[in-house]
């Protein structure tokens, strides 16, 4: 588990994952998402941050973020895979499912129904291999999210 001291470490790796995906868009502000990283990994009903590292090395191999959500429809609370990150050098090397599996073992922890995930748009790099993955593991598809920006007060 990811705790307050990792902020930095989660916020850039978040970044290399937005950068990856053709980001970050104007949203991503770097201090504040240091900011939030903290939140999440000291307040656990925000939900959880988890870092997998190269036990030899120290190298961080990947992160998942995951985002505590309530639901009238899920009768309580669950979880949005928010993040999840593998270094491109530690890919294909079941690193991934690791993680997922990781994030599993917590949210039963927590007595969730469910986890659920946003995939990139069609044509952002990798997508196809993306919901392939997310599908292998167990993941299925729950309708397309939709979403709108709101201004910036002031």
């Amino acid at each position: 588990m990811a705790t307050f001291e990792d902020r930095n470490t989660i916020a850039q790796c978040v970044d290399t994952l937005l950068t990856e995906l053709r980001g970050p868009g104007p949203q991503f502000d770097p201090q504040a998402a240091v900011s939030v990283a903290g939140q999440i990994a000291t307040d656990s009903r925000l939900g959880f941050a988890l870092i997998m590292e190269d036990v030899l090395t120290a190298e961080v191999i990947g992160i998942a973020v995951v985002s505590q959500v309530t639901a009238v429809r899920a009768s309580g609370h669950y979880g949005i895979l928010q993040e999840l990150w593998v270094d491109s050098r530690y890919r294909s090397a079941q690193n991934g499912r690791r993680l997922l599996s990781a994030v599993d073992r917590e949210a039963r922890a927590r007595g969730w129904p469910m986890i659920e995930v946003s995939l990139p748009i069609a044509d952002r790099p990798d997508a196809e291999r993306l919901v392939a993955f997310y599908e292998s593991m167990g993941f299925t598809s729950a309708g397309e999210r939709r979403r709108r920006r709101l201004p910036r007060p002031g």
